[in-house]
């Protein structure tokens, strides 16, 4: 339990975001998804169903859908970029699967590139005034 909930503390510490209370059932929430994952994420097969898993049990805080292991994320960066173009919106949604697409077919580090993006723009909005959010990203739903 120890590695899960030091884990989802440094991550909440460093990732700047809209203050809220957060309540002991949050709290709670948290720390059974994060052990779920880690527990689950030991196994070759299990670890693909841990997203179930926590919204099975009722924990999960993101509702995500699963896309596969790496070899094939291509595939579901694809569907959601069309979606997107279907959409007909330059929206934060577009520019995450664009982005998502292009470091599946090129290898590039689409996660970090989305998190500097969207930590730059919480800055240039005033949405927080931590500079670590150009490295971690900015989360709008804590």
């Amino acid at each position: 339990m120890v590695p899960a909930v030091l884990d989802s503390a440094l991550r909440a510490s460093l990732t700047p975001g809209v203050d809220k209370e957060n309540d002991l059932s949050d709290l709670a929430k948290k720390l059974i998804a994060a052990n779920l994952s880690f527990m689950m994420g030991q196994m070759v097969f299990l670890r693909e169903l841990s997203d179930a898993a926590q919204i099975t049990v009722g924990v999960s805080m993101y509702q995500m859908d699963y896309k596969g292991p790496t070899g094939v994320r291509l595939l579901s960066d694809a569907t959601s970029l069309a979606k997107q173009v279907n959409q007909g919106e330059f929206d934060d949604a577009f520019r995450k699967a664009m982005i998502n697409t292009a470091g599946s077919l090129f290898g590039l580090p689409s996660a970090q590139i989305n998190r500097t993006i969207t930590g730059t723009q919480a800055l240039v909005e005033e949405k927080t005034a931590n500079p670590l959010s150009i490295g971690f990203g900015f989360d709008a739903r804590r």
